[in-house]
């Protein structure tokens, strides 16, 4: 599988260029699937990954493992530095890779909240990590990157060679909710909906997000390649991920994409507006007309994709989008949805788009800053991850980030999950409660029957 030669024979060039004094050395093989897959099995089970994606639609994935350099902030920071903080990393990167679309940084970032609390201490406000190993899968190639700094190089020979020999697989389990906290009681939801309510009559905002919470505590930690494979399989047309930082994992299946970028051209969705799924083809079909005829629905959904248009026009050229909103099916739920690309400008970072389109109206409301202030004052809890974003880029301006919603964070054996809805003139607090119990369902479900056992 792995030609310790072709790599030895690689990092042994000189290849630093003048003024700089130290080189990270990223280094791509092609490997066989089979090599691929084992790989994968073995650092997932073994629970050294740091970071999990999966897109089955695209028949696109990766399983990253360890960290070799991280761009890191503790608190809220202006995405648009991004750029610059890669123009000014300490190292020269020296590389093999002719493939444009082979991630490099991995992470994610935090919904700006003003709550803190010892739930989401694990991972910091915006984390970028080089892992020092990625395995991936891109339709019908699979790659191994190593990417390691001069004096690890030995160290990075024998952790692969570790990973190689595991033939690793999920221990059979028992799981047991011990017992199910939520975060929000009807009682209490409603009240807060109402306070909602009143700030948009008193046309303070247009739009909020309200999110609540339910915690599980378990008997013992569930394998997380059990739950991300479930995930997958179900939710076939979502990003599937597990970012995990110290003692925590934040894990779900996305069914929105924040923004992707390749080759200057980006994509990004506008996903807003709920209804449930029938129990056969032609209520799920009424179910669907419903939506796409709901006054407040399709509101929610032109608030979003006209505030995505706005802030993408400084920053793109050749806007294209759906001028009508298409429908998106999951298992659980149909969403109203506009698909949108556009090209960038020249000498333009798809940073500073990021700055402006994070948090979108989605997961927070508008006007963003009269939103953000309704949440804080409203939820009284950390979102950390959820309704954050996560996901990869590389150096040659390619990115895709997935919103952090339909998802959860498992630490010391307690699942965290969350949901959110969009709350706007007209909205009903029993029916909003309704559509986040079915946005809960995708991690809820795992555990629906108390018990996870797999061998």
């Amino acid at each position: 599988m792995f030609d310790k030669q072709k790599f030895l024979d690689f990092v042994g060039k000189d290849v630093l260029p003048a003024g700089k004094t130290r080189r990270l050395f990223s280094y791509s093989q092609k490997i066989a699937l089979s090599d691929y897959l084992s790989l994968k099995s073995g650092i997932l089970n073994e629970k050294s990954f740091s970071f999990y994606w999966n897109i089955p639609a695209d028949n696109y994935s990766f399983i990253a493992a360890g960290a070799i350099y991280s761009l890191r902030s503790s608190e809220y920071k202006d995405l648009s530095t991004l750029g610059d903080d890669l123009k000014n990393l300490p190292f020269n990167v020296v590389s093999n890779n002719t493939n444009s679309d082979l991630p490099f940084f991995i992470g994610g970032v935090k919904f700006p909240s003003s709550e803190s609390g010892e739930k989401w201490n694990d991972y910091e406000y915006s984390q970028w990590t080089i892992p020092n190993f990625l395995v991936l899968k891109n339709g019908g190639n699979t790659f191994l990157i190593i990417n390691t700094f001069e004096e690890f190089i030995q160290e990075s020979i024998e952790q692969l060679e570790f990973y190689q020999g595991i033939n690793s697989y999920p221990s059979e389990k028992t799981i047991n909710v011990l017992s199910n906290k939520n975060g929000s009681l009807l009682p209490t939801w409603c009240r807060q909906i109402n306070s909602a309510l009143d700030l948009i009559s008193q046309n303070q905002i247009e739009k909020v997000v309200i999110a609540r919470y339910n915690e599980l505590e378990l008997n013992e930690e569930p394998e997380m390649s059990v739950l991300l494979e479930h995930l997958e399989t179900v939710f076939e047309n979502c990003t599937t991920f597990a970012y995990k930082s110290k003692n925590s994992v934040f894990f779900g299946s996305s069914p929105e994409r924040l923004l992707k970028a390749v080759g200057g051209i980006i994509e990004t969705d506008a996903l807003a507006g709920s209804i449930g799924r029938g129990i056969n083809a032609e209520k799920d079909c009424n179910l669907e007309e419903e939506l796409l005829n709901d006054e407040k629905n399709l509101s929610e959904h032109k608030s979003v994709l006209n505030f995505i248009l706005s802030q993408l026009g400084p920053f793109t050229e050749k806007i294209l989008f759906d001028s009508k909103p298409l429908i998106k099916k999951y298992p659980n739920i149909q969403h109203l949805y506009s698909k949108i690309s556009a090209k960038l400008k020249k000498d333009v970072s798809f940073f500073s788009l990021l700055e402006k389109l994070f948090p979108t109206p989605a997961v927070c409301g508008v006007p963003k800053n009269n939103a953000l202030s309704a949440i804080h004052e409203i939820e009284k809890f950390d979102r950390g991850l959820f309704a954050g974003f996560i996901g990869w880029f590389n150096l040659n301006g390619d990115a895709d980030f997935s919103v952090g919603i339909r998802s959860a964070l498992l630490k010391n054996n307690m699942i965290t999950a969350y949901a959110g809805c969009g709350v706007v003139s007209g909205s009903d607090p029993v029916s909003e409660y309704n559509e986040t119990e079915l946005k809960l369902k995708p991690i809820l479900n795992l555990f629906a029957h108390e018990t996870i056992c797999k061998s």
